[in-house]
């Protein structure tokens, strides 16, 4: 199994609660996923490319059939906790954070959500 299946499995397997969003049929599910990143951005970033890619591997697409919200810290690890703080406003079914100090700032942010740590 490769990395990112596993990342977005964990992280679909996570997603007990829904957003509901219309596609013309009606309400439709759309898991709302929160990523909080030390990186600048998803370009210079290539575990949250992959998780990303993996999430649309499994057929959770941003946009379209779920709803991915970004947090950056430009690698300044004092903006991790107000960006998970903001993460956690937005009640998402789950986080992503890509390294220890993203993953502490989530957990004291969203004690009661899912947090899907993920490293390279």
């Amino acid at each position: 199994m490769k990395r990112r299946d596993f990342i977005a499995g964990a992280a679909a397997l996570a997603a007990p609660k829904w957003a509901y969003a219309q596609d013309g049929n009606g309400p439709v599910k759309r898991p709302v996923i929160g990523i909080l990143a030390l990186s600048a951005t998803a370009g210079n970033d290539p575990l949250i490319k992959d998780f990303v890619g993996g999430l649309a591997e499994f057929g959770y697409v941003d946009g379209k059939t779920a709803t991915i919200v970004r947090r950056y810290a430009e690698f300044e690890i004092p903006r991790l906790p107000a960006l998970a703080a903001e993460l956690a406003a937005l009640r998402p079914d789950v986080i992503m954070a890509d390294t220890a100090s993203a993953i502490k700032a989530a957990r004291e942010a969203a004690p009661n959500l899912p947090i899907v740590g993920a490293s390279m």
